[in-house]
């Protein structure tokens, strides 16, 4: 039987909630606190796996919260990643609805913000449907090669 350690950041401001990884107890990783966020509207958690050259990180957006603040933050969490030469995955609820991306001049930025450091969305189709609406926003962001994302809704 496998184990693995939790990682969490739970909200301060509030019962329930929060961001968490669980990472296989064969990987030897560090706590990134670094990356993490200070704003109330954002909750993240990073780890960087020890041997592979890897940073992962879960990352929850309040609805309703500002866009344009968000980008900011996941632009300088990519820049470190790219600075330091790292494969990084970004996963989470990032509550930017990327099939917006043509009309929505906030969801636009984010998507140049994460093109301009090499990272693309790797799922591509709704992940929030209801009878009336179809969503798509939660997603990985990565720039590793080996995954090849090709996000449909941008190239099509």
């Amino acid at each position: 039987m496998q184990e693995y350690s939790f990682i969490a950041r739970s909200r301060l401001d509030r019962t329930g909630g929060g961001v968490g990884l669980f990472i296989n107890d064969d990987f030897t990783f560090n706590v990134r606190d670094d990356l993490r966020s200070d704003n109330n509207d954002i909750d993240s958690v990073f780890i960087e796996l020890s041997l592979r050259n890897v940073i992962i990180g879960c990352v929850y957006r309040r609805p309703n919260s500002d866009v344009n603040m968000f980008s900011t933050y996941i632009d300088s969490v990519l820049s470190r990643i790219n600075i330091e030469k790292r494969v990084g995955y970004v996963t989470g609820d990032l509550n930017v609805n990327l099939l917006k991306f043509d009309v929505h001049a906030p969801t636009t930025d984010f998507v140049n913000c994460i093109f301009s450091h090499s990272f693309l969305p790797v799922i591509d189709k709704p992940t929030r449907i209801t009878e009336n609406t179809a969503t798509l926003i939660d997603n990985i962001i990565t720039n590793d090669n080996l995954v090849s994302p090709i996000s449909r809704i941008i190239y099509t």
